[in-house]
Formats: structure tokens, sequence, C-alpha cells
């Protein structure tokens, strides 16, 4: 993978493989892609690729998954004492952890035990931590998963895993390659173990840090969508759901999954800048192109005011304007190159005008 390299960490029960930046700049966020349930790093192929230039990237296998094998007795509380390892070899205090179904447990359980690792948690067709989502009969079927699966034959269990967590050809492609290294003795156990030990560390928890939820709109894995609808409530969080996307959502749809999380991030950034109270750079406002400064200027003569601003958001040279208000002009859409969008979530912002060919964006509040 273009910008990393791989190292392993040594633990008592096995060697643990990640592939890590080359060269760590403290200046840059940092993200740890943790993936799914007899997947590997490469299950984020697509989100290396596109935030590798601008991040800090970690992505590995997973202990008992991938290169990660043979690893012993594999529990949560195992993988979150490896992750806290990883940070700490490399000199990294905190991280956004992305995690992918099984990966998202793996980073409830580091918050369970390391709230202060995780800036925040970008949660892929997981599921919460909490006694009260799962039900007697919930627990009792996660843990008869080795021994059912074991009834199908080798070939069948493989595509049937493969096909439940993909929509898209290259997504199932993929999601069978990294299911081709394990035996199906071993394919049935990684299940059980990967199921039934998520009981074992599951505790009610109230997590700090930002949370975001992503869900594919095909995701019919156990009961995601339903717990993910009744996360979202208790933590105030809105779903969002990808478009023709299942399980792997990430990987069925990239662009989508991309898009979002940079949105998740830059909340991230502007939240920790606005601590220490927000900025706005009459640089960033003279860079605008001329159309993009007649919106603005149309917003302002309107009433409208410039709470901040803000450059380098996905691209080097991008720069984002925020408005205190909803936008008190008429809705523009039949602009050349510039895209109105209504984003309406209050995590992030209410709506925004983006202009493709030079990456500037403004983008508004919701009023109080």
């Amino acid at each position: 993978m273009k910008f990393m390299i791989e190292k392993t960490l040594e633990t008592k029960s096995g060697i643990v493989h990640y592939w890590i930046s080359e060269a760590i700049n403290p200046e840059k966020t940092n993200l740890f892609f943790l993936h799914g349930l007899t997947a590997s790093h490469e299950l984020f192929e697509k989100q290396i690729e596109h935030f590798s230039k601008n991040y800090n990237v970690i992505a590995w296998d997973a202990p008992a998954h991938g290169a990660s094998r043979p690893f012993e007795d594999f529990t949560y509380e195992k993988a979150a004492f490896a992750a806290k390892q990883i940070l700490t070899d490399n000199g990294i205090d905190k991280a956004v952890f992305i995690g992918q179904s099984m990966g998202g447990f793996i980073t409830q359980s580091v918050l369970k035990r390391f709230p202060e690792l995780v800036e925040g948690f970008v949660s892929i067709d997981s599921c919460p931590f909490g006694e009260k989502y799962y039900s007697k009969s919930d627990k009792w079927w996660l843990r008869q998963i080795e021994w059912m699966s074991s009834f199908y034959s080798d070939k069948t269990i493989r595509k049937a895993i493969a096909k439940q967590c993909t929509r898209t050809d290259r997504a199932y492609r993929n999601m069978l390659n990294m299911l081709a290294i394990y035996s199906k003795k071993e394919l049935c156990h990684l299940m059980g173990i990967g199921f039934a030990g998520i009981l074992e560390d599951n505790c009610d928890m109230n997590i700090k840090c930002p949370v975001t939820l992503i869900v594919g709109e095909y995701d019919m894995t156990g009961k995601v969508k339903h717990y993910n609808n009744e996360w979202s409530k208790d933590i105030k969080v809105p779903v969002t759901w990808i478009k023709d996307a299942a399980h792997n959502s990430n990987d069925d749809q990239p662009e989508q999954v991309n898009e979002h999380i940079e949105r998740f991030l830059l909340m991230l950034e502007k939240g920790e800048r606005e601590t220490l109270g927000p900025k706005v750079s009459n640089e960033h406002i003279e860079a605008l192109s001329p159309e993009m400064k007649a919106i603005l200027q149309a917003e302002l003569d309107a009433g409208n005011e410039i709470c901040e601003t803000y450059k380098g958001w996905k691209w080097e040279d991008s720069i984002c304007v925020f408005l205190k208000y909803s936008f008190k002009t008429s809705v523009k859409t039949d602009l050349p190159g510039i895209v109105y969008n209504e984003t309406n979530d209050p995590h992030y912002w209410k709506a925004e005008y983006f202009e493709e060919k030079t990456h500037q964006m403004i983008a508004c509040n919701f009023d109080n």
C-alpha cells in the first residue's frame, strides 16, 4: 500500500500485523481502521487509498484474522490491549477509531478500558454495547453460530458470507478473497468466538467522544439495522444510510462512506478549533472564486454572518466558509459547476454550496 509500511506487535497470544503511515506527522489526525469478522485490512483498501495522503493511517489484521494468525484464545479484551499497544509503540496518544462490524465492537472494548485513546468513533455496520439491546433470544443465537455454520459445505458457507455482506461485484470478490485463507474449521470457529465473545465483553456504556453511525441500506446481517435505530435514539446521533450498500458498506460504496467520514473529521477539527475560539480569515474569503463570492456577499447583504473560515478540508487547496445562520437568500440550484446540498445534520451543518473545480464550500448552520 502506498505511503504505508507493515509492522508487527508481539503478544503472548500471537503476533499482530498492522500497516501504518511511513512517517507519522504529529500535526495530522490519526485514523485507526478496524475491519469486521473474518475480513482483513483489505476491507479498507479504498479508505486507506483515500485518507493516507492527508492523515496518519493505521489498519490492522485483527488478532486471529488475516496475517495475525495463529492467535491463541481471541477475546475482545485482548484485541483492545493490542490496539492500545500499537498506538503506544508508535508514539500516538489518541486516534479516530473507524470500526466496521466487529471493528466497532473492538472500538467499544477500547472505550470501555481506555476512553482517552479514542478521539472519535466512526461505526460502520456495527452494533452498540449495552445490556438492554440484546434479548435472551439474541444471546442464545449468538452462542450457536459455530456449530450451526459447521453444517454447511465449505463452498456454500464462503459464498453465503460474501453474499450476505456485500451488494456490488467488486466487494463480493474482495470478501471471497479475504475468506480464502481460512480452512472451514477455522472459519466456523472464528465466527463462533467473534459473535459469542461480544457477550463476554458487553456492558452498558456512556460514550463521551463524538460518534457517527453508518449503515448500508441493504444490511441484512442479523439485527444490525434495528440495533442502530435504537442506538441512534439513545445517543441522539442520526444514522447515515449508505445507498445501494449491504453490511460491508464501506467496500460496496466507498465514495459515499469516505465523504461521510470526511465530514465527521471536519466536525472534529472544527470542534477543536472552537475550544480556542472560532477564526475568520480574510485571506480565505479573498481566495473565493467570483461565483462563490457572489453567493457569500448576497448572504451578508441579507443579514447573515461569517462565523468561521477553514482551509485544507479534504483537499489542500479547499476553502470552507461557515455562516452563523441558515441561508437567508433563495436557494440557487442552477449555478454552473456549483452544487447545492441540504445536509440537515445538526452534528455538521444545515446546507451547503460546493464549487467542484475549486473545492470551495459555503455552509450554513441551523438557526437557534
